[in-house]
């Protein structure tokens, strides 16, 4: 019941996060941060369990399928961010904020790339660098709060 319970949990974080982020609630110039990557490195990082984060994305992908269909792509995109920077994640420096910091860097310029490959539009450093400075704001208050009392891995 616990796991089950920590799930609904993180699917209404998701759900408000992506909430914000369609609506451009926390936005400069049209660029929306990426709060469910910021949301899925956060979990990454705290080494939930891969049931959880499997769960999750699988409820967000149908979600995705039934109210916005055409942003089903761009979920699956993102999912396999997820998966590399899942494995990434096992690499880095032990440090919670320092790997978030890093990881949410990655999967920006990762999710910004094939973005623009898929999408047939030119790459624009400019978005790319606002989406990044505000990813890595939001990552930063974030772990300011979570990872404080979390021990680091290494």
């Amino acid at each position: 019941m616990r796991l089950f319970t920590r799930f609904l949990f993180l699917l209404a974080l998701a759900l408000i996060g992506i909430i914000i982020q369609e609506f451009h609630i926390v936005a400069i110039n049209g660029v929306a941060t990426n709060l469910l990557l910021v949301l899925f490195v956060v979990l990454i990082v705290l080494r939930e369990s891969v049931s959880v984060l499997g769960l999750l994305g699988s409820a967000l992908c149908g979600i995705a399928f039934i109210y916005t269909p055409f942003w089903l792509a761009p979920f699956f995109v993102l999912g396999a961010i997820f998966v590399l920077l899942f494995f990434l994640s096992r690499l880095l420096t032990g440090s919670r904020a320092t790997d978030a910091l890093l990881l949410v860097g990655v999967g920006t310029l990762a999710f910004s790339v094939v973005g623009a490959l898929i999408g047939g539009t030119p790459f624009s450093f400019v978005s790319f660098g606002i989406e990044l400075a505000m990813n890595l704001f939001v990552t930063g208050i974030v772990a300011l709060f979570v990872f404080r009392n979390v021990p680091n891995v290494r």
